[in-house]
């Protein structure tokens, strides 16, 4: 006979950089069970709802919540109820509720159907998971931008980090015939390292300390260019990869124009070549036709391969492409591959430029 499981998970709220943060109530907690926010996707019923030990002053009555102006929540509850599930995987579940020991309970692995199972629970997992931070992302997306509760962040489901989030969620399972157990589909994270292949130009060498000093002693601002490129780095660190993107573009458009302002064409063209160009409309040449039109056919007349290859400007063209779409169309996100890509061939571009600007 089929059985209905319910997977609770308890949502820390986070602000910027993953910190512990809180979603602001006004003179009022969702507290009472029919004010549960429910969804329903596929044979998942989704819940979140909030208690007294979402804050943290305890128990707090009606009469007092309506004295307090700013109610700060710093976790909000999800339960998801599964429809419908198999007797045997029912069981299975419960049995693996202490997998993480290497205890396994009923069938054990390498047994007929373990793998069958085990599949089935992974599967679940997955699904539960994606449902459960699908809800959450909704929620605070409204309070961040419809409130103006801007310091929240909004959780993504990652597949690489199932395991921890349920972890972090104190994900347990329950059905009406067995009680609370842990919620531990079998999944292993995946770290992904990006090792950097340019330790000798980002690492501080000696001959550049003195450089430091008379910055430091000077009146000057950091160059924009480098200044924006840090931010789109920062950005895409921290998983903004829209306003990364955004920022790196910005950092290109800036480069380009103080090149154009004043170019080292004697170093990039040979006499006679040089002799044939008016550097002195470059500027409005630019300015007229643009930023990618200028990466099109201006950027690959005046860089050689050799100094700027090819695969680099495409990069930089998908940096802008993507940039537009952002911007004008209303573009969510950006594949984490991609934006790394895009953003690593701006960087290299505008290094080059500024090379070529006195």
């Amino acid at each position: 006979m089929p059985k209905n499981l319910t997977v609770r998970h308890v949502i820390p709220v986070i602000g910027e950089g993953e910190t512990e943060s809180a979603i602001t109530f006004y003179r009022w907690l969702p507290t009472r069970k029919e004010d549960a926010l429910i969804v329903k996707k596929g044979n998942h019923i989704v819940r979140l709802w909030i208690d007294n030990r979402c804050i943290r002053w305890g128990a707090l009555g009606e009469e007092e919540i309506k004295n307090w102006v700013n109610i700060p929540v710093y976790k909000v509850y999800i339960d998801v109820e599964i429809q419908d599930l198999p007797d045997e995987l029912v069981k299975f579940i419960y049995d693996e509720s202490e997998r993480p020991k290497e205890i396994h309970h009923g069938i054990k692995p390498g047994e007929e159907k373990y793998d069958e199972l085990n599949t089935s629970y992974k599967k679940l997992g997955e699904e539960v998971l994606q449902s459960v931070l699908e809800v959450y992302y909704r929620f605070v997306a409204f309070v961040r931008n419809n409130k103006g509760q801007y310091w929240l962040s909004e959780r993504k489901f990652d597949k690489n980090r199932i395991d921890s989030n349920n972890r972090e969620f104190r994900s347990k399972v329950c059905s009406n015939n067995y009680d609370w157990v842990r919620w531990c589909p079998p999944f292993v994270d995946v770290i992904t390292v990006h090792l950097s292949s340019e330790a000798e130009e980002t690492s501080i060498k000696k001959e550049e300390w003195k450089e430091i000093n008379q910055f430091i002693e000077g009146n000057s601002r950091p160059n924009l260019v480098l200044e924006l490129l840090a931010n789109a780095q920062s950005l895409l660190y921290s998983n903004h990869r829209r306003s990364a993107i955004i920022e790196a573009v910005s950092a290109l458009e800036v480069a380009i124009s103080r090149f154009a302002d004043a170019p080292k064409i004697s170093a990039l063209l040979p006499d006679e070549q040089k002799e044939r160009l008016y550097v002195g409309s470059l500027k409005k040449t630019i300015e007229k036709i643009g930023l990618l039109p200028t990466v099109n056919y201006i950027l690959p007349v005046l860089f050689p391969p050799t100094i700027l290859p090819t695969e680099i400007l495409n990069q930089c063209r998908e940096a802008i492409w993507i940039r537009n779409n952002i911007v004008h169309n209303g573009w969510r996100d950006v594949a984490e591959r991609k934006a790394r890509a895009s953003i690593t061939a701006v960087i290299k571009t505008c290094e080059t430029i500024i090379e070529y600007t006195i």
